[in-house]
């Protein structure tokens, strides 16, 4: 277990309760589901969770399909890339102007099978048009999917 099990499960017992997922939440799948991932990676996920509340029909298939694809999109990351790829959104969110919008994970499993320049070409796209882009993480991921399948 890489995560912080005490950190996740107060969280966990947050949402459920003060979060307004009415026990929806199960701790114990939410664990096993974690294994293995770092205790940001997990947080980052449940924070995404409860920003975006209104748009998640189930709460507990969304964590743990979530879990899964982060820990499909950490196998076989390449070390330099994801050190790349986590100091950029973390300037896009600071210095970039986006807030702490950008959320790693799902930039993470979006950009597996591209290659560093052609993610890294997409963000400085990003960064570029930050002022009209309201969900900087969906629009990423789109570049990526495009880029993947040739459209960009």
């Amino acid at each position: 277990m890489t995560f912080d099990d005490s950190r996740l499960r107060k969280r966990v017992a947050w949402l459920n309760n003060a979060g307004g997922f009415d026990n929806q939440i199960i701790y114990t799948k939410v664990a096993a589901a974690a294994e293995g991932l770092s205790d940001g990676r997990v947080m980052e996920i449940l924070k995404y969770l409860e920003d975006n509340y209104s748009k998640v029909g189930n709460p507990m298939r969304w964590i743990l399909s979530s879990l899964e694809k982060a820990q499909t999109a950490t196998e076989g990351f390449d070390a330099e890339f994801d050190r790349q790829l986590r100091r950029r959104v973390r300037w896009l969110n600071n210095e970039g102007g986006f807030e702490n919008k950008i959320m790693y994970s799902k930039l993470a499993e979006a950009s597996a099978g591209l290659e560093s320049k052609q993610v890294m070409e997409v963000l400085k796209y990003l960064e570029e048009r930050w002022e009209y882009i309201d969900d900087p993480t969906a629009w990423a991921c789109t570049g990526f999917r495009k880029t993947a399948s040739g459209g960009a």
